[in-house]
């Protein structure tokens, strides 16, 4: 679990899936356990609060 919140339900229950390593910095795939909406996040949109 994440500090991020769901862009669809904007529900606090999301989860990384995957790590993706580029040269400027990570990316996550992230699902939310609500409703199952998977999109990408940076590093800073997984740790900021709200």
């Amino acid at each position: 679990m994440t500090e991020a919140r769901c862009r669809r339900c904007t529900e606090k229950k999301v989860g990384i899936l995957d790590i993706i390593h580029a040269s400027r910095g990570d990316r996550y795939q992230v699902e939310c356990i609500s409703c199952g909406y998977t999109s990408f996040a940076s590093r800073d949109d997984i740790l900021r609060n709200g």
